[in-house]
């Protein structure tokens, strides 16, 4: 049985090479395509948006670098602390430089310490040296005594925050020591004045 001719088919068949695909939204609008993800795979990304994206291990490296570089190092800088940490007689002598009053009554507070210390004893001299307490100047006295034999000195007593409760209730051993660190810090004081008045009078001298 023979099947009729059909008049649409060699039309159909010339319009299929007609047919142009149509611009995208993208085309006409100049805006990016949405990228579609299945579920379960990672979103891809173009090799210029990976080569524009800057590495952060490289910027943590540079940064940390020039923190380096601009901040000093304080350990190589900072000055080790002289010998007797300030306590030194020629020291004590030098903050009291230009106040000739306060200068004079150390002096005068020093000498009567020593001649005590050399009569009573270390322990009953810083008892009337304390007993005195409303004057600045053996105050001064009392304080730097026990500086320097606490920390320029390294003698360790039974109180270092006081020199006479040590020498009260602390041995023999530190009697003698404290003793004779106090009567060496006293002469050295008296001493380096001596000294200091010797060459001003030279200095006058020279200059008239």
């Amino acid at each position: 049985m023979c099947q009729p001719i059909l008049e649409t088919d060699a039309p159909l068949q010339e319009r299929a090479f007609d047919i142009q695909p149509q611009p995208t939204e993208a085309e006409t609008t100049g805006t990016p395509a949405a990228v579609e993800v299945s579920p379960g795979s990672a979103p891809t990304t173009s090799s210029a948006e990976t080569s524009a994206e800057p590495v952060s291990g490289a910027d943590e490296t540079a940064s940390a670098a020039s923190t380096e570089v601009a901040t000093p190092k304080p350990a190589a800088e900072k000055r080790r602390k002289p010998p007797g940490g300030g306590y030194k007689p020629a020291q004590v002598l030098q903050r009291m430089k230009g106040r000739s009053g306060i200068y004079k009554a150390y002096l005068a507070d020093s000498e009567a310490l020593l001649l005590q210390i050399r009569l009573l004893g270390l322990g009953p001299a810083l008892a009337l040296l304390q007993a005195q307490s409303e004057n600045k100047s053996q105050r001064r006295v009392y304080w730097d005594l026990s500086q320097w034999i606490f920390k320029a000195q390294r003698i360790r007593g039974r109180n270092s925050r006081s020199l006479l409760d040590s020498v009260v209730y602390g041995d023999s051993r530190f009697l003698v020591k404290a003793t004779h660190a106090a009567v060496q810090f006293l002469e050295a004081i008296l001493q380096l004045d001596q000294q200091n008045a010797k060459q001003s009078q030279t200095r006058s001298k020279s200059q008239s």
